[in-house]
């Protein structure tokens, strides 16, 4: 036989497991997982590599391929792995900021201030907050590349499209007031060098209603649309926004005139007492064949929710950031079930490492905390939790369902982004053990399917 024309043969993983369960409903307890790698074992858990899986009951077990490696987590449940819908990656190195915790206004002159700008600089954060995800179960990112000096920035595109995390690379343009068609411009400019989409695709922030124009949202739509790029942005966060978009005043008008950047066409444009959301309206309801993310949304009247519910988009909500900058004293309790009721998906997200409690770095960028917190504060139902942290994140960040799907009913292999081993308590249902506990996810393994 010629060795050079024979193909590789497959390499088997088999994990003993407490219990799997993935976002469709689908749970096996006890659980045995069988991961057959397409060529030889990755080097470490975290090196993605082709592999498909499948969970059985144990006493169907014997009837899978014997395995080369057999781990042993019987005291852990099986999770797919996790999606975190918006973060900031390039302010990893910043670290938790307390100082400005309930002032917003604050917290965006320390990242003004402090953040990197020098591409090696921006590289070293990014990376940080690469390790930090992929130590928390996290498998894909929505991350927002942080514009500098006014202009997109490719450094944190570049830098995620060579880890093991999937997802999208949000690049942020700023374009308001006076710079306004300057930006839309440089955007137009930036989008026709775009590199392909693969395992990070690219995608479009307009910032916020205070750094954007309607003028600048509608372009950036036109571009989503003609490039097929996923766009996102921070809408109704902060009592600073409402004042802002509602009456023109307050520290956003401030910081504007401060630059130079505010104008009379932004003053006509502003200041007539509507919510964010309804100033974007005509962005809201413009037909879009890209995924749209309206992150935070924290302010929500009923009229904002029926707009957010048939605009299509996406809700993200960072509900350890929302405590962070104490949306409930101005706005209320979020509406996050709402939007569920509604139909809207709602994924999770930790927006930056700055406004995250100060603690072991291993949960700084962790979905699962977000999943634990809201756990503990709302007794938000388990299974819909984890909807919110896998499933919710698919569609918007252009991936497939089958990314998170964990178990087939009929027994037929799975391709997830990624498979998780979270330790339980012996006894208790599984899923919600895993929300009252602490320890965080294991990678077992990463796949490269939607490379």
């Amino acid at each position: 036989m010629n060795d050079q024309n024979t193909s590789p043969r497959p390499w088997h993983l088999r994990v003993d497991a407490a219990a799997a369960v993935d976002p469709a409903g689908h749970i096996v307890a006890p659980a045995t997982l069988l991961v057959r790698f397409d060529h030889a074992p990755p080097a470490s858990p975290i090196d993605p590599a082709p592999f498909a899986c499948r969970v059985l009951s144990p006493h169907h077990a014997d009837a899978l391929p014997p395995a080369a490696a057999r781990l042993d987590r019987r005291g852990h449940l099986l999770l797919p792995g996790l999606i975190n819908a918006h973060t900031h990656l390039d302010l990893t190195h910043l670290g938790p900021a307390p100082q400005a915790r309930g002032d917003f206004p604050a917290f965006l002159n320390l990242v003004r201030a402090s953040r990197a700008t020098d591409p090696a600089d921006i590289a070293r954060s990014v990376r940080l907050g690469i390790r930090l995800s992929l130590a928390a179960g996290v498998a894909a990112v929505g991350d927002i590349a942080g514009s500098v000096r006014g202009s997109p920035e490719l450094t944190p595109l570049h830098t995620l499209a060579s880890s093991p995390l999937a997802g999208v690379s949000f690049l942020e343009f700023f374009a308001i007031g006076t710079r306004e068609q300057a930006a839309v411009d440089a955007l137009h400019a930036a989008c026709q060098s775009l590199p392909p989409a693969r395992r990070i695709r690219v995608g479009l922030q307009p910032p916020a209603p205070y750094s954007v124009g309607l003028a600048g949202y509608l372009a950036s739509a036109e571009l989503a649309d003609r490039h097929n790029l996923p766009q996102a942005t921070h809408l109704a966060e902060s009592p600073a926004e409402q004042e802002f978009i509602a009456h023109a005043t307050g520290p956003h008008r401030h910081l504007l005139e401060s630059l130079g950047l505010w104008n009379d066409t932004l003053a006509r444009s502003i200041a007539s007492g509507r919510s964010p959301v309804q100033h974007l309206r005509a962005w809201l309801d413009r037909p879009s064949r890209s995924p749209r993310l309206l992150v935070h949304l924290n302010q929500l009247s009923d009229d904002d929710l029926a707009q957010v519910a048939t605009s299509g988009s996406t809700a993200v909500y960072c509900p350890r950031s929302s405590d962070y900058f104490l949306a409930h004293e101005s706005f209320g309790p979020h509406r996050y079930r709402d939007l569920l009721a509604r139909g809207v998906p709602v994924a999770l997200g930790t927006d930056s490492i700055l406004n995250l409690p100060d603690q072991a770095l291993g949960h700084a960028l962790s979905i699962l905390d977000e999943m634990r917190f809201l756990h503990a504060r709302d007794r938000t139902d388990p299974m819909t939790l984890l909807r919110m942290g896998t499933l919710h994140g698919t569609a918007c960040l252009g991936l497939p369902e089958s990314a998170v799907r964990l178990i087939d009913p009929k027994g037929a292999d799975s391709r997830p982004l990624g498979v998780i081993a979270v330790r339980i308590t012996p006894g208790d249902d599984p899923l919600q053990s895993v929300l009252q506990r602490t320890e965080s996810p294991e990678f077992l393994c990463i796949g490269n399917s939607y490379a």
